[in-house]
């Protein structure tokens, strides 16, 4: 199932569809990151899924188009489900996690992904 984006466009009150991306074979959309690159002083967007190990990059084009540029692979061995996620220190995407879906005794988690 494909995966929505909106942005608040103030001026009318309103939610407006920027694009659609398809599953990274996730249960559901569960993180999404605005990241400037601080080399070109382009910003990205990237999305993740609940239970993916993947992690979607896209570029909106000066005609208002959006591209996805890249898609990274991660694996952590662990089958955790990502719960939110972020973008800051080091560097790095931060995860939070859990995997009381496979062990409902298990603990939360945060974890990093990537950096420079």
């Amino acid at each position: 199932m494909a995966r929505q984006v909106f942005s608040y466009h103030e001026p009318t009150s309103e939610w407006v569809l920027e694009f659609t991306y398809p599953s990274l074979a996730g249960t559901h959309a569960d993180g999404l990151e605005v990241v400037e690159d601080s080399n070109s002083g382009v910003s990205y967007l990237y999305v993740t899924d609940m239970s993916s190990d993947f992690i979607a990059q896209y570029h909106k084009g000066s005609d208002g188009t959006w591209e996805q540029t890249n898609l990274f692979q991660y694996n952590r061995g662990t089958g955790d489900a990502v719960e939110g996620m972020g973008f800051g220190a080091l560097g790095h995407f931060w995860m939070s996690s859990t995997t009381a879906h496979m062990d409902p005794e298990s603990a939360s988690c945060v974890f990093e992904v990537g950096g420079r």
